[in-house]
């Protein structure tokens, strides 16, 4: 019966790696490709928050509305509007016009159900990270199993054999 030694363990690890990493990549890449569509605010408040005496953000809720093929649908977001990487971002000192009822906004609705939509791109890191990690894992598993793996049980049946 055949032993299982450190070359198996590493296989099992990479095979750990590359599973891993596919699954990350197949969750995330629905992040993107979303369609846009034009919307509008309904309500907005704008409150300070501080985290120390010497700092404080804007912290934004909205309400919004948008329309996909005749429906009109509604949406909520709560959170730091950012000042860039978003259709919709703005400045710090330019938030109040969120608050203009009707202002116009873009609104990143999921094709598949419109009733799920988002106002801000969210963070292409992990999308491409995990796609990265994905490509890697896969080509080092490959490249271990056809190269590394064989040389290995080659020495180590010479040297035992």
């Amino acid at each position: 019966m055949p032993r299982v030694g450190l070359p198996e363990f590493v296989a099992a690890l990479l095979i750990g790696l590359a599973a891993y990493s596919g699954v990350n990549c197949w969750r995330t890449r629905g992040q993107v490709g979303w369609a846009k569509a034009p919307g509008r605010t309904v309500e907005c408040k704008i409150r300070l928050t501080h985290y120390n005496a010497e700092r404080s953000d804007p912290k934004v809720t909205l309400d919004y509305e948008y329309d996909v093929f005749g429906t009109t649908y509604t949406g909520h977001w709560t959170g730091y509007w950012p000042s860039d990487y978003s259709p919709n971002a703005l400045p710090q000192e330019q938030l109040g016009v969120l608050c203009n009822k009707g202002y116009i906004l873009v609104v990143m609705y999921d094709p598949r159900d419109p009733s799920q939509s988002r106002l801000h791109d969210s963070d292409p890191g992990p999308v491409v990270a995990s796609t990265l990690l994905a490509f890697a894992g896969a080509g080092l598993l490959v490249f271990y199993c056809v190269k590394v793996y064989p040389a290995w049980k080659s020495r180590h049946q010479h040297r035992h054999g």
